[in-house]
């Protein structure tokens, strides 16, 4: 079994908890957000304790991306979950 060498990073950075979301098994714990839009028809459309990426179009849609799972709500429609 081959071991690994130590590497020195000569610019190394700390990634933010928002930078870690995007980066694929990121750490999401702990951070929350929520997202929230008007319909023209008034209706208000909402994702509160997202554990994920929060994402709107105003006046359009509401979409949560978490790890394993999405969740999008649109106006005129109902919320779809996606895998």
């Amino acid at each position: 079994m081959k071991q690994l060498k130590k590497m020195a990073l000569k610019e190394a950075e700390i990634l933010t908890d928002k930078e870690k979301k995007m980066v694929l098994g990121g750490n999401l714990e702990g951070d929350t957000c929520n997202v929230s839009t008007t319909c023209d028809d008034g209706t208000v459309l909402a994702i509160y304790d997202c554990k994920g990426v929060c994402s709107s179009l105003p006046g359009q849609f509401v979409e949560c991306v978490g790890q394993s799972k999405t969740l999008t709500k649109s106006c005129g429609g109902t919320g779809n979950e996606v895998q």
